[in-house]
């Protein structure tokens, strides 16, 4: 659930109710999780982590900071965590929150031992579990996990059939003024002009796409579609044929 969907990504510290509150629905309908098929789902910062992130100079290279930027981020983070179970649950998808920090290794490229046998328990008892962008430290630095971090380590440590990328608009166009339609099969053939806003400090679409192509590569189906079309949503999450998104292509 991308920060440009379930916040008002260029208006501090602003939650979009209605988006949360379609993702829930979108998911409900789905009948997911169920005994055959998983759910995990990781959710952005938008104008609640990348605000503080950006006002602080919190950037994914461990640097020092002032260490009330680090609270600050993170409680933002909660924050915001905590608006999207309550919305999710108030559309009947109960969920099992696992911190970012339990549940990558530290160089953030795999998941842990403990954080995976959250993840199996979660799904064995028919909740999804539930993670979140948020801030990483060292013995002297911080920096930031990104749940693009978290996607592509879930992706190496387990087997995911399929990830979707729920944004704010219908899927990734070529012009970064999204004139004209979408791309509905993306390849790296392809050229696409990348935007970043204003407060995103992880790389904005640019490092969704690159994400995308590495974990086609890891076997996943790949998707970009629109959360705030919840039949869209619940058509991919079933695997039913949906038109109106992009998807990754070798």
């Amino acid at each position: 659930m991308g920060g440009s969907l379930i916040t008002n990504k260029d208006v501090p510290l602003s939650v979009n109710k209605s988006a949360l509150t379609k993702v829930g629905r979108a998911i409900n309908q789905s009948g997911l999780p169920n005994k055959e098929i998983g759910l995990i789902l990781i959710h952005g910062g938008g104008s609640f982590g990348h605000y503080y992130a950006k006002k602080f100079h919190l950037s994914r290279e461990p640097k020092r900071i002032e260490l009330v930027g680090i609270t600050r981020t993170s409680s933002a983070m909660l924050r915001l965590h905590s608006f999207v179970i309550e919305s999710l649950l108030s559309e009947g998808v109960a969920t099992e929150t696992i911190q970012p920090s339990e549940l990558l290794k530290p160089n953030l490229s795999s998941i842990t031992e403990n954080g995976l046998r959250h993840i199996r328990n979660s799904l064995t008892n028919g909740l999804v579990p539930i993670s979140f962008g948020g801030v990483g430290i060292t013995e002297s630095k911080a920096f930031i996990i990104s749940g693009d971090h978290i996607c592509k380590a879930v992706a190496t440590t387990m087997k995911v059939e399929k990830v979707i990328f729920a944004m704010d608009v219908d899927g990734v166009y070529a012009d970064s003024k999204m004139i004209g339609k979408i791309i509905p099969q993306l390849s790296i053939r392809n050229t696409v002009d990348t935007r970043t806003r204003f407060y995103d400090v992880t790389g904005g679409l640019e490092s969704k796409l690159r994400l995308g192509f590495e974990l086609r590569n890891l076997g996943a189906q790949v998707f970009y579609v629109n959360g705030n079309k919840p039949n869209r949503l619940t058509n991919l999450l079933t695997g039913r044929i949906e038109k109106v998104a992009t998807e990754i292509v070798s």
